[in-house]
């Protein structure tokens, strides 16, 4: 008898360790973003935004189709529900997998370093191959050439030049590069402008735009590296109740207990959900605050 108790206390004891392990992670993260929060709304920050010099990052417009993790959660949670067949548990098992799949979506980096070369690579081929007096869709064209095959760059990259060869307009043309990222979007400022200027002046302008991403993408890799240890921490503690819930499902003891008490393991399960949640947020918006 002791030994069924015993055994039907594990899984509380997994949820209660990670929800434990989650709070104490979530009070180192909170300094870091209430750093972050005060550099942010600065008056220098504010002013810097209205300058554009900031170096943050937007969020990227996309219409692609459905993510792959949210089909592969809904899935699992099918599988988890056929394998409970509970009027209760097993719908919850399918809404689960499927906001876990989403929160693996919402949670990603809006920047990988990847597209901060790419900027990098094509700002600094601008710059080299620009000629006042030249269409900037020539350096473009050329450039576009360096990128790699597929990328979100490259394909917005090439759909201006096709625009302006189709008989667009400098801006018309351009603007299917407006609003991905704010790197891009100041260099499609310069570009817009370059008219109205000298070759010197445009060449600078370019050359400063080149050094801000390069500053922020060495930001961007210290940063990481500082919150390598909590990603490995929060994916643990994830790994921890995708185990427990397995168990849970598999071990008749167990099976019956939670079977008997359905809100228990809801609540349980949509706990560790929103922890996660949460601090796979916070711990966007603190690479993001860099």
């Amino acid at each position: 008898m002791r030994l069924t108790a015993l055994l039907v206390l594990i899984p509380v004891l997994a949820f209660s360790a990670s929800a434990g392990l989650l709070t104490h992670w979530g009070l180192v993260s909170v300094a870091d973003l209430v750093r972050g929060l005060h550099r942010r709304f600065s008056r220098r920050y504010r002013l810097d935004r209205v300058l554009g010099r900031v170096t943050g990052v937007a969020e990227q417009r996309s219409s692609r189709r459905l993510p792959i993790p949210v089909p592969v959660g809904l899935g699992a949670g099918l599988a988890l529900a056929v394998a409970w067949h509970h009027p209760v548990i097993s719908p919850w098992w399918v809404v689960l997998g499927g906001l876990a799949g989403w929160m693996l979506i919402s949670t990603r980096p809006s920047l990988q370093r990847e597209t901060l070369r790419d900027l990098e690579t094509l700002v600094s081929g601008v710059r080299a191959m620009y000629i006042v007096g030249q269409s900037v869709f020539g350096p473009l064209e050329a450039v576009a050439q360096d990128l790699p095959s597929g990328s979100e760059l490259r394909i917005a990259v090439e759909e201006a030049v096709r625009r302006h060869r189709a008989g667009r307009t400098v801006d018309e043309s351009l603007g299917v590069l407006k609003g991905r990222w704010p790197f891009l979007d100041r260099l499609i400022l310069i570009l817009s402008e370059s008219s109205l200027a000298d070759t010197g002046s445009v060449r600078d302008a370019l050359l400063g735009l080149e050094e801000q991403i390069q500053k922020s993408r060495n930001l961007l890799d210290r940063a990481r590296v500082v919150l390598t240890v909590n990603l490995l921490t929060l994916r643990i503690l994830q790994v921890v109740n995708l185990v427990a819930i397995v168990v849970v499902t598999v071990i008749p003891t167990w099976h019956q207990f939670f079977a008997a008490r359905p809100a228990m393991l809801v609540a349980a399960t949509l706990a560790g959900l929103l922890g996660s949640w949460y601090f796979a947020s916070e711990m966007r918006r603190i690479e993001e605050l860099i």
